[in-house]
């Protein structure tokens, strides 16, 4: 069984990407959801979180800056942000604070799959 879990304090943006890794079919994944960083916390101290998806623009507290307390405080676990930044920059400071992987919003369905390919690597 996978457990992820997706942060975005937008409802909708939740709901995508729920439906398009539950679209995937894969056996035993079960999905949680968070609206901030503080329910994404609660979640993470009560439950093995197997992959992580973040939105990078949110209001209390962004996938940047909750990417850098999950490393600090010693998840390894694999993080994807889903996001409609593009700035280089931006990009880069995310991957260098700890994403394992950065996903366009714009991408196609099948790429956001893809990624689920993470649990199985890390459960191998």
């Amino acid at each position: 069984m996978a457990r992820i879990l997706i942060v975005d304090d937008n409802a909708v943006g939740r709901m995508l990407v729920s439906g398009v890794l539950a679209a995937s079919k894969t056996p035993g994944l079960e999905i949680m959801q968070a609206a901030n960083a503080a329910e994404a916390a609660v979640i993470l101290d009560r439950f093995a979180i197997d992959l992580l998806f973040t939105d990078l623009h949110m209001n209390d507290v962004s996938g940047l800056q909750l990417i850098v307390r999950l490393r600090k405080s010693g998840y390894m676990l694999p993080i994807v942000v889903v996001t409609m930044e593009e700035s280089p920059e931006m990009l880069k400071k995310v991957i260098d604070a700890g994403a394992s992987i950065v996903v366009s919003k714009r991408a196609p369905p099948a790429e956001l799959q893809k990624t689920l390919a993470l649990v199985s690597t890390r459960k191998a």
